[in-house]
């Protein structure tokens, strides 16, 4: 059984990552995005964060139009973390 590993604010730490996940495929709400990435970051696993990010890249990434979207977000999330 995996230990339950908590974030700096007490979320779960897999709940933030699935967070991370559902905020970016669902496209509803950047500030929640970010939320949860900068959730994830300040919480001490910076190369984690990094490693989602690009994970997200390469796996949602399908036509031109997503390739441009997505690099846009990713641009951005760099930028405020």
């Amino acid at each position: 059984m995996e230990d339950l590993v908590f974030t700096r604010l007490l979320y779960p730490k897999e709940g933030v990552i699935n967070s991370i996940r559902i905020r970016f495929i669902e496209k509803l709400s950047y500030e929640e995005f970010i939320y949860w990435c900068c959730e994830l970051y300040y919480s001490g696993y910076e190369e984690y964060t990094f490693q989602i990010l690009f994970e997200i890249y390469y796996d949602f990434i399908i036509d031109d139009k997503s390739i441009d979207y997505s690099k846009n977000w990713i641009k951005n999330i760099l930028k405020k973390i």
